[in-house]
């Protein structure tokens, strides 16, 4: 997926999920408030952890990431570009951005989304060999 649809694809999800779930949890907040302002029995909602959180995190993660990859594709392409003006595009693909790629290929055999602890470590793994490869 190229970078200006994967953005649009989690900006998205960012606006559709977990925007819309932090409206609709303020509103529940204020409706229990009021609640408790009637009874004498408080409802408290300080000690719930919703899950999505952390997908939201990984999320967050995965688009940095991303974002960074694709910054430092472009940055060594523009930079052998100039540095060897000879040189065509499809040169550059038998050089840096062929390790670049190789490196990030690391993520295409994981699911990113995996929040379990081998999914985690999967993830960790990935960051690892993609920070050593780089």
């Amino acid at each position: 997926v190229d970078w200006a649809e994967f953005e649009e694809m989690i900006r998205n999800c960012e606006s559709l999920v977990f925007d819309s779930w932090d409206s609709e949890y303020r509103g529940f907040k204020q409706i229990l408030n009021m609640l408790n302002q009637k009874k004498q029995e408080k409802i408290s909602m300080t000690a719930i952890t919703f899950e999505h959180k952390l997908l939201q995190e990984r999320l967050n993660e995965v688009f940095s990431f991303r974002r960074q990859h694709d910054k430092l594709q472009e940055v060594v392409r523009k930079v052998l570009l100039q540095k060897n003006k000879e040189m065509d595009e499809d040169d550059l693909d038998d050089l840096a951005i062929k390790e670049i790629t190789q490196a990030y290929s690391h993520f295409l055999s994981i699911d990113v989304i995996d929040l379990s602890k081998e999914g985690v470590e999967n993830w960790e793994n990935a960051r690892k060999a993609y920070d050593l490869r780089v």
